[in-house]
């Protein structure tokens, strides 16, 4: 074997092994893996700074808080709250269509929860947060 060859061939090891070390939860080259980050704030002077100029906050901003030490003493309480909802019914003759108003309700934050049919039509329950 030749020192070029040799050459080749380890380089090609090399190049292969940091493919691999660079997206080790990968079963298949170009799937997406699972984001985290991983933030540790020690003091006030090093607090992530989060814009929300731009964001809707029409209902609550949903935060998930995860216990990187399970087991210890938490260093805040965090009470779970059941979501309350708000409902509404629309109602649909046999010969109208629901799309525009569907269309409207939805822009509002409504989201349909089921269908009842009726003689005369049917009737659409939807709900919101409150």
């Amino acid at each position: 074997m030749t020192n070029r060859t040799a050459a080749i061939m380890l380089g090609a090891a090399v190049l292969v092994g940091a493919a691999r070390a660079d997206a080790p939860a990968q079963t298949y080259p170009g799937q997406p893996t699972q984001g985290k980050v991983w933030i540790q704030n020690r003091g006030k002077d090093e607090a992530v700074p989060i814009d929300l100029q731009h964001a809707s906050l029409d209902v609550p901003l949903r935060v998930e808080v995860v216990d990187p030490f399970p087991g210890r003493r938490p260093l805040f309480d965090v009470h779970y709250k059941a979501q309350p909802w708000e409902y509404r019914v629309l109602q649909v003759n046999a010969s109208d269509t629901a799309q525009v108003e569907l269309n409207r309700l939805g822009e509002a934050g409504w989201e349909v929860v089921a269908q009842l049919t009726r003689a005369n039509g049917f009737e659409v329950l939807l709900k919101r947060p409150r």
